[in-house]
């Protein structure tokens, strides 16, 4: 969920869009997750961004939006993290670093978020299907505090045995269908509580 810091606590930042991709190939997946800070306020802010991850996920991809277009960050060390993100920040830019904080839980701060603007950010990570009684499950957690104006999710489920089946937090309209060799479900919803 978004939020922000110091004397800026109270004045929240919203996210007006959730886009989920997930490509799925035999006992892996592969979640793209893209989220969108909006700044409904007259000054610069900055946010923090923490998002769930499923047990065991691996982040493999993060990209943050620089005049709008979407930039991928590079992994370093935390000390060496600091030392970019507080010099980088020093000149106005924001260097896009990600935290693992408790859990399996990641942070992201966001910086600027220009006054009546918008900054998007891209985390991507990879994680194991989970063996079970009904086959193998694919779990997406969801937990944004506030409602999410758009959210859109895709999953593609890539030469697949069996038809896949939604086992538990079903959305309207969302089914597989046969697409090539894969079978896909795909779905938008407005102000969704996720």
């Amino acid at each position: 969920s978004p939020d922000t810091k110091g004397p800026e606590k109270l004045e929240a930042l919203f996210l007006p869009e959730v886009k989920v991709e997930v490509r799925i190939f035999g006992t892996i997946a592969e979640t793209k997750m893209t989220m969108t800070f909006a700044n409904p306020h007259d000054r610069v802010l900055a946010g923090d961004l923490y998002f769930p991850l499923p047990e065991g996920a691996t982040v493999s991809g993060y990209a943050l939006d620089i005049q709008g277009v979407m930039v991928d960050g590079v992994v370093v060390e935390k000390q060496k993290g600091r030392q970019v993100f507080e010099k980088i920040v020093r000149r106005g830019i924001d260097p896009g670093l990600v935290e693992w904080v408790k859990g399996n839980n990641f942070k992201t701060r966001v910086f600027p978020i220009p006054a009546r603007g918008s900054r998007a950010v891209m985390v991507k990570y990879v994680t194991d299907l989970v063996y079970g009684d009904q086959g193998m499950t694919y779990h997406l957690p969801l937990n944004f505090e506030h409602k999410v104006g758009t959210f859109s999710l895709r999953v593609e489920v890539v030469k697949a045995v069996a038809e896949p089946k939604i086992q538990q937090g079903g959305l309207a309209n969302f089914r597989f269908g046969k697409w090539r060799d894969s079978y896909v479900a795909e779905t938008t919803l407005k102000d969704a509580v996720l």
